[in-house]
């Protein structure tokens, strides 16, 4: 049976990560990759789920000085299929939890 899009998205939830340490050692490889990947799940702790946003709404929900660089990591995600971004949205798929799986409690 083929795997549906979005299963992986609907049992692991923002909150079951471990976000105490980042997400440091991740195959994302570089450090501004994991540090905008964590910035995505805590955007996702504060929605209660897997939410769309936009670039504004990222900026909003950081806790840092964010740059404009972070918009062009943001696009690579898509294509590299980590996130996908309709009408201006970015919102995860499944290959982007598998990605950071070892962080999940």
């Amino acid at each position: 049976m083929p795997k549906k899009e979005g299963m992986i998205k609907a049992l692991i939830k923002p909150k079951d990560f471990d976000l105490r340490n980042g997400f440091g050692g991740s195959l994302l490889g570089k450090s501004e990759k994991e540090t905008i990947a964590c910035n995505i799940v805590v955007i996702g702790c504060k929605a209660g789920d897997w939410t769309p946003f936009t670039w504004e709404e990222y900026q909003l929900n950081c806790n840092h000085s964010v740059t404009n660089s972070e918009q062009s990591y943001l696009d690579g995600f898509v294509a590299n299929g980590l996130m996908k971004k309709q009408n201006d949205e970015y919102s995860i798929t499944d290959e982007f939890i598998v990605l950071l799986w070892k962080f999940v409690r």
